[in-house]
């Protein structure tokens, strides 16, 4: 490996954005860079897939922007070097993660994105029971007729699933006054 103490795997475009941070940090580390094509680059030179050999790799949400999930995976279940997977799945139920287990590979995730999926959820949420697309289409027409919608306040929420994700629709929902039951796979308070 020469100089480097560790490889991660990482998309092109994370790198862009914190490689400079991340080797700021941990000047021996490098960087071996996913591009759009699917090649793998080291200091702009294209590698061999034998000299893949990451220590750590970390699929973030460009790799599935840029169709590149297929790719990264093969990379990541190859490496007999991996030791670390940081992945922005919010579960780690998908056939590759227990694999991966298995190797005693380490697994982390973040959950920065819960929010975000939250108000996603209750967008949705509001949109059907206010009828939003019934709503703007008559102003596109310009017609103005009288439609009935649904409160979130008492109304009731069952969520399947209180991960990170389930706790923060939970929260948001409770909020607007809705009476919120979870379940979730383990029993916990």
């Amino acid at each position: 490996r020469g100089i480097r103490a560790m490889d991660l795997l990482i998309s092109e475009t994370a790198a862009r954005r914190l490689g400079a941070r991340l080797q700021g940090c941990i000047p021996a580390l490098g960087l071996l860079q996913l591009d759009r094509n699917g090649q793998v680059r080291v200091d702009g030179r294209e590698c061999t897939e034998s000299r893949v050999r990451p220590d750590l790799a970390w699929l973030s949400l460009d790799v599935f922007a840029e169709a590149q999930l297929a790719r990264f995976i093969g990379l990541v279940e190859r490496s007999a070097t991996l030791r670390w997977l940081h992945t922005v799945h919010a579960g780690l139920d998908l056939p590759f993660y227990p694999a991966l287990l298995a190797r005693r590979v380490r697994l982390s995730n973040s959950h920065v994105h819960a929010p975000a999926i939250a108000e996603y959820v209750l967008g949705q949420v509001l949109a059907i029971l206010q009828s939003h697309e019934r709503f703007r289409q008559s102003q596109m027409e310009r017609r103005w007729q009288p439609r009935g919608f649904r409160e979130i306040d008492r109304s009731r929420w069952l969520i399947v699933g209180l991960g990170h994700v389930g706790n923060e629709v939970a929260r948001r929902a409770a909020a607007l006054g809705a009476r919120v039951v979870g379940v979730r796979r383990r029993p916990a308070p």
